[in-house]
C-alpha cells in the first residue's frame, strides 16, 4: 500500500511539473509573439500602402464627412 501512495505522490509532481514546463513555455511565446508583432498604426500603414491608386481615388477627400452617401 505504502509504494502505491508513493508511486501516486511522485506520479502527481511529475504531472504538476509538467504543467509548470508547458505553462511557462507558452507565456515565453507570448512574450516572444508579442516583442515580434508591430503596432497597429504600423499595420494601417502597411495597408494603405498596399492600396491601388484607383481605390485610392475613390475615397472621400471631405475626412469621411459623406462617407454614407457616398458608399451606400
Amino acid at each position: 500500500m505504502l509504494d502505491f501512495l508513493l508511486f501516486a505522490k511522485a506520479r502527481r509532481n511529475q504531472q504538476n511539473t509538467e504543467i509548470d514546463s508547458t505553462s511557462q513555455l507558452a507565456v515565453e511565446q507570448n512574450e516572444q509573439q508579442l516583442q515580434n508583432s508591430k503596432p497597429i498604426w504600423e499595420i494601417f500603414e502597411d495597408f494603405t500602402n498596399e492600396l491601388p491608386e484607383e481605390v485610392i481615388a475613390q475615397l472621400p477627400t471631405d475626412r469621411a464627412a459623406q462617407l454614407d452617401h457616398k458608399f451606400c
